[in-house]
């Protein structure tokens, strides 16, 4: 699955000691990450911004590398979509 251009966090988020989890529509999905760039990122991914401006604004703290990599996984994993393709996703589910 490709990385989204206009990233969406779609599930809420439960932050643990280590990381976060989330409880999607087809899994629950544990995420291994720094606490403080899981809430960002997860506030960010609202499906207004594109890609370029969130790994832009978080790559002063963390690699931008690592923002692109840890949002390809959650893309894979179905915690965030491509806010344009959301309408589509609907129909899946029912």
């Amino acid at each position: 699955m490709p990385i989204p251009n206009q990233p969406l966090w779609l599930f809420p988020t439960r932050l643990t000691k280590t990381g976060a989890s989330v409880a999607t529509s087809r899994e629950y999905v544990t995420i291994e990450a720094d606490r403080a760039l899981l809430r960002q990122l997860s506030w960010l991914c609202d499906g207004t911004r594109r890609l370029d401006r969130i790994i832009h604004r978080l790559s002063d703290r963390w690699s931008s590398t690592g923002i692109r990599r840890l949002i390809g996984y959650l893309a894979h994993r179905g915690v965030i979509v491509n806010a344009y393709e959301l309408s589509s996703l609907s129909l899946d589910w029912l």
